[in-house]
């Protein structure tokens, strides 16, 4: 979990997502809330917000009580007309995102401030533009400059760079029995995650770092 703070708006729910290292280890967790009458949080992870004000959820791992982490949250008044832009945003490693917004409320100037929760994921400039940095999933808060209380927050989930293709160099292979060859590809874009799994019959075949081994006689299929 990589937050630290959160805000919601008054009556919100949210699920909370986290993953506790090593892999290997219990991703089991504890939650407790410090003041459950402005965030209630489940045994799941999910907050609900009940009240306006802040409250500190603390995560605590449940075969090492030592492993814990805390999230701020700050629960708001509703204003949903106050600020229209668009709520929710998927945008790839690779690609930036101009915000458009338009303060709503009547007599309110259109200048505004935006901040992200979280500037390891993305990082937002005084023109709006999101620019990712790692994968993985942040806020980005716009604030009247004018008047703090009108204010929005955009869910930014920033992913790979989608696979478009999987290019194969061979085709056919023939192998004794020992036998093994390298297994030649290339996933596209390249700057596309480059790993891969294969489906194969593992009785006649083994498949050890991009390397096949022919362990019967026959023809089999290896699907990438």
């Amino acid at each position: 979990l990589t937050m630290t703070e959160l805000y919601l708006s008054n009556s919100e729910v949210y699920q909370m997502s986290w993953k506790v290292a090593p892999e290997k280890a219990s991703q089991e967790i504890i939650f407790t809330s410090s003041n459950p009458e402005i965030v209630s949080v489940s045994k799941d992870g999910l907050l609900t917000a009940v009240g306006v004000g802040e409250a500190t959820i603390t995560m605590v791992s449940k075969v090492n009580q030592e492993v814990t982490k805390e999230v701020n949250v700050i629960v708001e008044s509703v204003n949903p007309a106050d600020i229209e832009t668009k709520k929710e945003v998927s945008i790839t490693i690779e690609e930036e995102y101009q915000i458009i917004w338009q303060v709503t409320r009547k007599g309110a100037s259109q200048e505004v401030e935006f901040e992200s929760s979280n500037n390891s994921i993305l990082e937002v400039d005084e023109e709006g533009c999101i620019k990712p940095k790692k994968i993985g999933k942040a806020f980005v808060y716009v604030t009247s400059k004018e008047d703090s209380s009108i204010r929005e927050r955009i869910t930014v989930e920033v992913t790979k760079v989608l696979v478009e293709e999987i290019q194969v160099f061979i085709s056919e292979i023939s192998l004794s029995l020992g036998e093994s060859a390298d297994l030649s590809y290339k996933v596209l874009p390249e700057d596309a995650n480059q790993e891969v799994d294969f489906v194969y019959d593992d009785t006649a075949l083994l498949i050890e770092n991009n390397k096949v081994t022919a362990l019967k006689a026959g023809t089999f299929l290896i699907d990438i």
